[in-house]
């Protein structure tokens, strides 16, 4: 399977890739997110590894971004509204209510507080506050870098020290 050279559009100056060519690259793209090497690739399209990256790189350029971008923000909105509802919560959490279906009162006839509901909505914010890590990508892994600097200050001293031995066996023996 060869891959066609674009058409050089005449007003413009740019190259128009055809029907046949863009659906080349997305096949290409898709043989690479399925663990394709691009020389892999390159073989069976007939072209160089060099055409075979960026006929990967048209294809996911043409991927649409500014669906996604919507997507991750009313997403966010959703997280926010969620975590004012829990905040609500703590701040003014519902009275217990027995099995019975009546507010439960202390000794002094004031109605219990549901601490229960307010654990509940520490852990739902914190599930909140997870998500919308994940959502902005806050969770990617850090990169550590470390360097070792070995020095040699004197390489030829293994050398000096079996010449001092040699010299030292010498001076006994004299």
């Amino acid at each position: 399977m060869t891959v066609e050279k674009p058409v050089q559009h005449a007003a413009t100056g740019k190259f128009v890739r055809t029907p046949e060519q863009i659906a080349d690259d997305r096949r290409a793209a898709d043989l690479r997110s399925l663990g394709y090497t691009y020389q892999m690739i390159a073989d069976r399209f007939g072209v160089s590894v060099g055409t075979a990256h960026k006929m990967v790189a048209r294809a996911v350029a043409e991927v649409p971004t500014e669906g996604a971008e919507a997507v991750r923000k009313i997403e966010l909105e959703k997280l926010d509204n969620a975590e004012r509802y829990l905040q609500s919560v703590i701040q003014n959490p519902p009275v217990k209510v027995s099995a019975s279906g009546r507010i439960v009162k202390d000794d002094q006839g004031q109605p219990v507080i549901d601490e229960g509901a307010r654990m509940d909505a520490v852990n739902g914010i914190l599930k909140v506050q997870q998500a919308r890590a994940r959502l902005l990508g806050l969770n990617a892994p850090t990169r550590i870098q470390e360097e070792i600097v070995v020095y040699e200050a004197d390489p030829d001293r293994e050398q000096r020290i079996r010449d001092a031995l040699a010299a030292a066996l010498n001076a006994k023996r004299l």
